[in-house]
């Protein structure tokens, strides 16, 4: 029988160094261009920091005068969120007919296993005589169990709707969900909360809006190109 954990105490999260720390953003740069990936600021070294691109994978380094001095402050300022560190789990992995299954043991009986996975928000039921092979242990990061709407949920859940830092981080993570509408939605907040900050979020609301009408530019321009090829 395999021991099996339920609720949000399963998210064990690693403790960061206190010399540099990583998380996901977006950044605006001061040309324009926007970045999305993992950020990582060394406090020992104060030239500037690197970004881990999320499209590409590819590491870049990008120096302080490369974004605003508001962007810089925004970066520097913001707290530590629990979901910036690396969500480790004791989950498991399955294997039947129909393919591999990664996810958070929720409980096991002698005839079936309930798994939760990223892909359904309501846990699996697997019969164990569908198992090709037996149930194996597996650390599993937060990611592979919940969706990004759920992993944006469940630090919601715990976060004060007043608290301006709390907001931003929740902004923050959205972003880097790529659920830049939920993002908004947060700045929002958090310029509910103190709205004597709002210069501060400028930057922020800039950004989300050009990645929320991206998709949207992209659609058109290729509409524009096929209509465009059978012209003249």
């Amino acid at each position: 029988m395999i021991p099996s954990l339920t609720g949000q105490g399963v998210l064990l999260l690693i403790a960061l160094s206190s010399t540099g720390w990583s998380q996901e953003d977006v950044i605006r740069l001061r040309n324009g261009r926007i970045l999305v990936g993992s950020i990582e600021i060394d406090q020992k070294v104060p030239d500037g920091f690197t970004v881990t691109r999320w499209d590409t994978r590819g590491v870049l380094w990008i120096r302080w005068h490369h974004i605003s001095d508001d962007e810089k402050d925004r970066l520097l300022r913001r707290p530590r969120p629990s979901w910036a560190s690396t969500a480790v789990l004791d989950g498991v992995r399955l294997l039947n007919s129909s393919g591999e299954l990664v996810g958070l043991l929720v409980c096991e009986s002698h005839s079936e296993i309930l798994i939760k996975t990223k892909d359904s928000r309501r846990p699996l039921r697997i019969q164990k005589q569908s198992l090709l092979r037996p149930p194996e242990m597996k650390k599993v990061t937060e990611a592979d169990v919940y969706s990004a709407d759920e992993r944006l949920d469940l630090h919601a859940a715990t976060a004060d709707e007043k608290d301006f830092s709390a907001m931003v981080g929740l902004g923050d993570f959205a972003a880097s969900l790529r659920l830049y509408g939920r993002a908004k939605e947060f700045y929002l907040k958090a310029l509910a909360a103190d709205p004597s900050r709002g210069r501060e979020l400028q930057p922020m609301f800039r950004t989300v809006e050009e990645l929320l009408q991206a998709p949207r530019s992209a659609t058109e321009e290729e509409r524009t190109s096929k209509g465009g090829a059978g012209g003249p």
